[in-house]
């Protein structure tokens, strides 16, 4: 885990996205969930972003929120 702890990222959704979805992808590799875990390029803004995604689900972990329906 890096940045700040478990309490910070799933409780208040502090820190940003790279610690919160590290954080998250920890938890799901123990609990043996298979997930992806990407970092991407905006084409329209200068910066990226880090989600988690469950494919068995369809959902994605995105600045701690559980997101449906997102188009990978």
């Amino acid at each position: 885990m890096i940045e700040n702890n478990i309490d910070d990222a799933f409780r208040t959704r502090g820190g940003h996205c790279v610690s919160q979805s590290t954080n998250i992808s920890a938890v799901l590799e123990l609990a043996g969930m298979d997930h992806l875990h990407f970092t991407y390029q905006s084409l329209t803004m200068d910066k990226s972003h880090t989600i988690v995604y469950l494919p068995a689900y369809g959902v994605t972990f995105d600045d701690g929120w559980v997101v449906r329906k997102r188009t990978m």
